[in-house]
């Protein structure tokens, strides 16, 4: 059987342009998306995975970030339903390719909003981690 369900989450590139240039559009997509996918899984009596998710550097990706960690932060890995953890696109050196501007810069010359984000990244695994 399976264990747990996974979903990813690309609002940028997946809501039609005049929701998709609005942060607070893609940040209620994003929240609806996940709701959604754990009421469903729950049926399956299975935890979700956000196993992919990103949001570009030029926008308020901070805030996106915040956002998917607060939301599953606030679930209880023993409740069902469950949002049981998250992985992000992409952690990746500061000089690596980064066309989509999705790369999370977590070593080499990081800019200040790759650093508070990795400290922020630290934070979500440690708490996801201790609630298990």
């Amino acid at each position: 059987g399976l264990d747990f369900a996974c979903i990813h989450s690309y609002p940028t590139s997946w809501l039609p342009p005049e929701l998709a240039d609005s942060d607070d559009a893609c940040r209620d997509f994003v929240l609806c998306w996940m709701r959604q996918h754990v009421e469903r899984a729950a049926q399956l009596n299975m935890p979700v995975l956000l196993a992919e998710f990103g949001f570009p550097l030029s926008r308020g990706r901070q805030e996106m970030y915040e956002t998917v960690f607060a939301e599953i932060e606030a679930t209880s890995p023993s409740a069902q339903p469950s949002l049981a953890g998250s992985c992000f696109w992409m952690a990746a050196h500061s000089g690596y390719p980064n066309d989509e501007g999705l790369n999370v810069a977590v070593c080499g010359d990081m800019s200040e909003d790759d650093q508070n984000l990795t400290r922020r990244i630290a934070m979500h695994c440690n708490s996801v981690r201790s609630a298990v």
